[in-house]
């Protein structure tokens, strides 16, 4: 780095909009230490020289370490005042925004989406009408269902202010984070466009509809699956692109191919820039033309993060070409972060960016480093050193954002990349020719139909392998700072002693060490599920129960929160899933997660659940899926060392004929913890279970039926006596839960009460035998 100027003013602007986000001094003492190694290696590689060589010299032996020098100092102060300004751009208008909000905004039409039928505007350089005041804001979101204005138009719209909403659940996606990283504040639903103005940017317009037709012609010529494909790979058009597809790449390792990047604009712009100089085109000709296609290209592909990198570097490369001089690929990385990330600082925190330059940086910083580094007798090839060096930068990226990795995609990548190039090449040429004759397309497409049944099959195997994608967990940031400066020692004395042995095996180490983010100890988290249940229990001894699991006010429940959150804590497999009772709002969750194939070992329900049709769809599930089904009767115990989860309701002489009164009643004891959970029983089991003295003092109470009026009884929780009380029920739902009388009554018995709709996820573990209990959005 220290010799190249562009990446340290890249470094010093990173480390200030870091310095001003987080305002801690370490971030300050790194950029000092950048600095001084900046001055050292100026000082034996140039200035000492200087002097020694000659007096006149050390005036101008000065300049230019003095440039270096202030350039990094002044990217560093540009960082911490271009965040701060941001930031309080932001703040003037956000602030006085809620959800709900009727607004007018006005603003040019920067780019459009077609996704799920309806059409998704974003519009920038906008104002922001709120009240009396008029506002300057950044991009605004919207949908239509038609699509009736053109990009570069000014829009004036009326509709209701939508606020992103942060992940309320350990893993979730948080839309709050995405979208703020993209400069996207706010949603505009119910939108109406009032006015229209101005021209529009024809050339934004017309390759916008170019790649609408090609899409079209996609889809006319192929299956829906491999037109969905081929327009995602080549257009990044994902309007076509199946569900299910989609996640077999991921899980196979792939799923890179699916994003416009380097790999695309490296196979058309190099592959044009090459035929151009072939067939004897100057320098400047060649790179004038393959410049403009690729810079259209970029923008018809929709211009994502990783597709600005690719291109901007591109441009480097053929200015370099056309001025005689060598090609450095991480002074070109540098310069595309400074373009980046002054335009949008936010961008820092977006998973796109950081995978985009780990990789770059995974070739160029690791690969090559490698390669140049003497043979030793046995070694690997090249092609594969440099495809391990972008597994070693990438995969705890993908670790910390995406919690899985897929074990063979290495392997599987040796077979699918030497043919990408054909694929885009004959996708594009067969897109462009379809807009003539579709017949001819069709011809071009065949190629492209093997080879894309051809990814599907070693998709298909490589998931059917064993081990296929590993369960990671999130691993802490200090676990990846240590893991990249470790790599970075080893490259650095690596390089020093001039050999690579071993090298493959200490990267494979340090990867499982990223790799294993166990739960540790006893732990119990109540999800926010919105209007549901859904519990994790980790005891002691390593055993992974879940209580329930569904919703009935949040969409794939199961897909989104539950299975997310248990990726993120590195809990590769549930042992026990307890079912109280067969209600939705206790078991969607569940069926979507067995469906997931996500390994369950028993599914544990009451003897005397009903057996209704919900019922019968799970055991089905489960039968599918290889879920071994067990049944409690009251006194039965689940014993995991110490610890014990006993049945203590119902027994064989309730009768009802209720799901919700059948529910199964659990109490959990350790050393130090003990706890009960509910289900949905009502005051009348509540009564039962008290005159049956088996509601002895408990150190958690799961409160009944979220916490409704017609459960949590006075002398129930009395008897109990709780310390912490949770309540899982959803936002403004439509039961008025929690009652405002099991409010009182839980209050009354001494208990702390936590509602997962304020709290969101809510994690409860025992420190010096007391229970400590943390809110995930506490202080968000």
């Amino acid at each position: 780095m220290f010799k190249r100027p562009l990446c340290e003013m890249a470094s010093g602007l990173i480390l200030g909009i870091l310095f001003m986000r987080y305002q801690k001094w370490y971030l300050a003492a790194v950029a000092a230490g950048i600095l001084f190694g900046i001055v050292w290696n100026l000082w034996h590689n140039t200035i000492r020289n200087c002097i020694e060589k000659d007096s006149m010299a050390n005036a101008r032996a000065w300049i230019y370490p003095a440039f270096r020098v202030g350039c990094f100092l002044a990217f560093f102060l540009a960082g911490i005042f271009h965040f701060a300004e941001n930031e309080a751009f932001r703040q003037n208008y956000m602030s006085k925004l809620q959800d709900g909000m009727q607004v007018t905004v006005q603003g040019k039409l920067c780019s459009k989406q077609l996704k799920n039928g309806q059409y998704s505007y974003y519009l920038d350089h906008c104002y922001l009408s709120i009240g009396q005041e008029i506002l300057p804001c950044n991009q605004i979101l919207f949908y239509q269902t038609s699509d009736d204005d053109s990009i570069g138009q000014t829009l004036i719209v009326t509709g209701t202010v939508e606020l992103w909403k942060s992940a309320s659940n350990d893993g979730n996606f948080d839309a709050k984070a995405f979208y703020e990283s993209k400069k996207i504040d706010f949603q505009l639903k119910e939108a109406i466009v009032k006015n229209v103005y101005g021209a529009e940017d024809g050339f934004g317009e017309k390759i916008y509809r170019l790649r609408r037709k090609i899409s079209g012609v996609y889809e006319s010529c192929m299956s829906t699956s491999d037109a969905g494909v081929l327009s995602t790979m080549t257009l990044g058009e994902k309007n076509l692109l199946d569900a299910e597809v989609k996640q077999m790449y991921q899980k196979a390792g792939i799923s890179h191919v699916l994003a416009i990047s380097g790999l695309h604009i490296s196979v058309i712009g190099m592959g044009l820039y090459k035929l151009l100089r072939k067939i004897k085109c100057s320098f400047l000709t060649s790179g004038v033309i393959a410049g403009t296609v690729i810079g259209g290209y970029g923008m018809m592909s929709g211009l994502g993060t990783s597709t600005i990198r690719a291109v901007l570097m591109f441009f480097v490369l053929l200015f370099g070409q056309w001025i005689g001089r060598s090609y450095d690929t991480l002074s070109a990385l540098g310069l595309s972060a400074i373009v980046i990330l002054l335009d949008n600082p936010y961008l820092l925190w977006y998973a796109g960016f950081l995978l985009s330059f780990a990789a770059v940086l995974g070739i160029v910083a690791v690969g090559q480093t490698l390669i140049k580094i003497k043979k030793p007798f046995f070694t690997f090839s090249e092609n594969f050193l440099v495809s391990f060096a972008i597994q070693l930068a990438t995969v705890p990226l993908t670790a910390y954002f995406f919690y899985e990795v897929p074990v063979w995609s290495m392997l599987i990548n040796f077979f699918v990349l030497p043919i990408i190039g054909v694929l885009l090449f004959l996708g594009l040429l067969g897109g462009f020719v379809g807009l003539l004759s579709v017949r001819v397309a069709g011809i071009l497409f065949v190629p492209c139909h093997w080879i894309l049944v051809f990814y599907e099959k070693v998709c298909r195997l490589s998931v059917s392998l064993p081990g296929a994608v590993w369960i990671t967990g999130q691993p802490d940031w200090q676990k990846l700072l240590l893991f990249y400066l470790i790599l970075g020692a080893v490259l650095f004395a690596m390089k020093k002693m001039k050999q690579r042995r071993g090298f493959v095996f200490i990267g494979c180490f340090m990867l499982l060490a990223v790799w294993h983010n166990p739960v540790k100890g006893f732990e119990l988290d109540v999800l926010d599920v919105g209007q549901g249940d859904g519990m994790y229990l980790h005891t002691k001894e390593g055993t992974n129960f879940f209580f329930d699991g569904g919703s009935t006010d949040v969409s794939k429940v199961g897909t989104y929160r539950m299975l997310p959150f248990l990726k993120a804590k590195g809990v590769k497999k549930i042992d026990y899933w307890i079912v109280s009772h067969t209600d939705a709002d206790h078991i969607s969750g569940l069926k979507e997660i067995l469906q997931a194939e996500y390994e369950i070992d028993h599914i544990v329900f009451s003897k005397y659940v009903l057996n209704d049709e919900a019922y019968q769809e799970l055991l089905a599930l489960a039968q599918t899926y290889g879920t071994e089904i067990l049944k409690m009767d009251c006194g039965d115990t689940l014993t995991d060392g110490e610890a014990g989860l006993r049945c203590i309701f119902p027994d064989k002489t309730y009768k009802s004929d209720d799901k919700n009164a059948l529910s199964l009643v659990l109490r959990y004891e350790d050393q130090e913890f003990s706890g009960i959970f509910t289900g949905d029983i009502s005051s009348a089991e509540e009564q039962y279970l008290v005159e049956h003295k088996k509601a002895g003092s408990v150190t958690f109470y799961k409160a009944a039926h979220h916490g409704s009026r017609y459960s949590n009884s006075r002398d129930f929780l009395m008897a109990l006596s709780p310390e912490i009380t949770t309540i899982s029920c959803g936002e403004n739902n439509r039961y008025g839960h929690p009652g405002e009388e099991a409010l009182c009554n839980i209050k009354e018995s001494g208990s702390a009460v936590y509602e997962t709709m304020e709290c969101g996820r809510i994690r409860i573990r025992m420190e010096n035998g007391e229970p400590v209990v943390e809110k995930f959005l506490e202080g968000r």
